[in-house]
């Protein structure tokens, strides 16, 4: 479950510097003169940058988050269908 989330948080945030990248080459007069098209190697370059800053970020925080613990089965208290703790409440 763990992983999910990092993937989907690192992605969000991908997609959030793609655009700020972008914005960032159309409206930043130096910028804009280094890539008036938009598809320029310089463009490409920044935004391959990016991509693989994010894929070298998502890989490390999925290295960092712990197995998930089995439980144990031993400490598991079998309860009998239809029997629970808080039978003596009344709805």
């Amino acid at each position: 479950m763990g992983c999910i989330y990092v993937v989907g948080a690192v992605a969000a945030l991908y997609f959030n510097s793609f655009v700020l990248v972008v914005q960032s080459f159309l409206k930043i007069p130096v910028l804009h003169m280094l890539t008036p098209n938009g598809s320029e190697p310089a463009f490409t370059l920044t935004q391959g940058i990016v991509l693989v800053f994010y894929l070298v970020t998502s890989f490390l925080a999925g290295q960092k988050i712990p197995p998930r613990a089995e439980p144990d089965r031993a400490a598991v208290k079998a309860v009998p269908i239809g029997f629970r703790d808080d039978d003596d409440c009344r709805y």
